[in-house]
């Protein structure tokens, strides 16, 4: 909590007393305490955007997982958006009143000064509330925010297109592909947190030990079975049937003794290297890239893989996606690109 509180200070030299709670208070319930009617909640986004220039849409930690998602005038589509990733956030998380009280009192510590100490103890007798910024704060840096979890807020532009794709088709098939280690499956997951709809992994489609030919293997974007995902995932999905299929078994190095029954839905993610292969691009209606350095790549490798198979990503693996990448252009395709390099999705341009 101190570090938070030292970055905001730095930040915004003119935070009272009053500030430092709803910082500490926000940092522990973030947003549960503002959602009581969803229609209410989205009109007061939309009202309060009404006033506001157009700005960039900013995100400011304030640590435990949260950030201010600072807004000026919003379009329909944004104030939907940024409502949506609110609600959720009060829906998905609850704070600690202990943990709040323990907070305050560390930065009643750090901070010595005797007002703030008085200020703070006054607050704790009235008992625990939601508190507004100060008069002076509001006249100092005009903040118009809504907290929300941290790692959607950095998702903001991704989840506002799949929104706006949601208001124009039927079924949306999103891929996400790139780099090994760079957070395809935690996206994949993460965006359907949200929309609750349907992953498929390509890893499920891994090739067979007979189709590992060394003909198949030198050319790009083949190592993988694109010709069975596309058969009994992406052509039932487009025809809004359900799906049955075999995932392979990295375990045994062959198909897994059963098989996967998922029921059709109206919005799937297809995470994975060789997602956006020639043969299945134009099945998609969003097509996502994430990206990493290597040395950050290879980092997560080692954690995620331990050191045998991180020996295999670097002298197999990793070089035939590369060759992927680079041969089929597949970076130039995507509609999306995002870095996943400082722990948190940052989109890039």
């Amino acid at each position: 909590m101190i570090d938070t509180l030292k970055e905001h200070l730095q930040r915004y030299p003119q935070m009272q007393g009053q500030d430092i709670i709803k910082l500490c208070f926000q940092n522990e319930f973030g947003c549960e305490h503002m959602l009581h009617n969803q229609q209410k909640s989205l009109q007061r986004i939309i009202d309060e955007s009404q006033s506001l220039s157009k700005q960039a849409i900013r995100v400011e930690l304030i640590g435990n997982g949260f950030a201010r998602l600072y807004f000026g005038h919003l379009t329909t589509d944004e104030a939907y958006t940024l409502h949506q990733l609110f609600a959720w956030t009060a829906r998905t998380y609850q704070g600690n009143t202990d943990t709040f009280i323990h907070k305050l009192e560390e930065c009643q510590k750090w901070l010595n000064d005797e007002a703030i100490h008085q200020e703070m103890d006054q607050y704790l007798k009235n008992g625990i509330y939601p508190i507004s910024h100060s008069e002076h704060y509001h006249e100092e840096y005009d903040p118009h925010y809504r907290v929300i979890r941290a790692d959607l807020a950095f998702c903001f532009p991704l989840f506002l297109k799949i929104n706006q794709l949601q208001a124009e088709k039927e079924t949306l098939l999103i891929a996400i592909d790139g780099k090994c280690g760079s957070g395809k499956t935690t996206l994949a997951g993460l965006l359907n947190e949200v929309y609750q709809g349907n992953v498929f992994h390509m890893d499920d489609f891994f090739l067979q030990p007979h189709q590992r030919s060394s003909k198949r293997l030198e050319m790009p974007g083949e190592n993988v079975d694109h010709e069975r995902f596309l058969k009994e995932v992406l052509k039932p999905l487009s025809q809004q049937q359900n799906i049955l299929y075999q995932p392979f078994d990295c375990s045994i190095m062959q198909l897994s003794d059963h098989k996967e029954t998922v029921p059709f839905h109206a919005i799937n993610f297809i995470e994975g290297t060789y997602s956006l292969h020639p043969d299945l691009i134009d099945y998609y209606d969003l097509k996502i890239i994430t990206t990493i350095d290597d040395k950050t790549q290879m980092e997560h490798i080692l954690k995620r893989n331990g050191p045998d198979l991180a020996k295999k990503f670097k002298e197999i693996w990793i070089p035939l996606e590369n060759n992927y990448f680079k041969q089929l252009d597949i970076f130039s395709k995507a509609d999306i690109r995002c870095s996943t390099k400082n722990n948190h999705v940052d989109i890039l341009p």
